[in-house]
């Protein structure tokens, strides 16, 4: 019943939230929840992904820009998947927010740039910056519904756990309803508030992805009907 809202009839402003590291999963819900959301935050490396497709420099950041579909026999080119978002998005007047800037490390060393700046060869990125965090919080606040799948940057070590914290404290504080999905988000969620906190919690990221694309589940199937 939560996640139909999210297809169905949200609470405006809409805002989805995508990050973690592989977008593979998630291109299918994203297109489909443009339908509805009026905003679409990314980060972590799915963020990569989009500042790739908008032709910026990323060092040795991790970018998953080919996926193998096993079913169909044949490589996906993610980073064309990405740029088909943003014209989707452009098409259905929707916003997608991508980093402006990001916090990169060598190894032993931490710095923020803009993203306009590139990353320099042997450098990743590897949290939002900032600048970014601002702005996503910002929309955040003022949204009536925020769903979110995947954290903002590599959390699990505190140097890059700023952004999301930061986004995490932005969607606890917001009064409208607080969807969220997948192991590593509530992994997250957990070092910086309770799950209590939060309309819905799911486990399930994959499943939750999947019925957000427009799927069937099949052991749902006959329970439902």
């Amino acid at each position: 019943e939560m996640l139909s809202t999210l297809l169905k009839d949200p609470g405006h402003p809409f805002t989805v939230i995508i990050g973690g590291a592989k977008i593979s999963d998630k291109v299918n819900a994203i297109l489909n929840l443009l339908q509805t959301a009026d905003t679409v935050l990314v980060g972590g490396a799915v963020g990569n992904i989009f500042l790739k497709a908008q032709g910026r420099e990323l060092g040795d950041s991790f970018i998953e820009d080919v996926f193998v579909d096993k079913a169909k026999r044949k490589k996906v080119d993610l980073v064309e998947e990405a740029k088909a978002i943003l014209k989707k998005a452009e098409a259905l007047g929707k916003k997608i927010m991508i980093p402006t800037d990001i916090v990169i490390s060598d190894g032993s060393s931490t710095k923020v740039i803009f993203v306009d700046e590139g990353v320099p060869s042997g450098w990743m990125a590897l949290d939002i910056g900032p600048q970014t965090i601002k702005e996503y919080s910002s929309i955040i606040s003022q949204s009536k519904t925020v769903f979110i799948n995947g954290p903002m940057g590599k959390f699990e070590d505190k140097k890059f756990a700023s952004g999301s914290e930061a986004i995490i404290n932005a969607i606890k504080s917001t009064e409208g309803e607080t969807i969220i999905a997948g192991g590593d988000t509530i992994n997250a969620i957990r070092g910086y508030s309770s799950l209590d906190e939060y309309s819905h919690v799911s486990p399930a990221g994959g499943a939750t992805l999947e019925f957000l694309a427009g799927r069937d589940l099949p052991a749902l199937l006959p329970l439902i009907k």
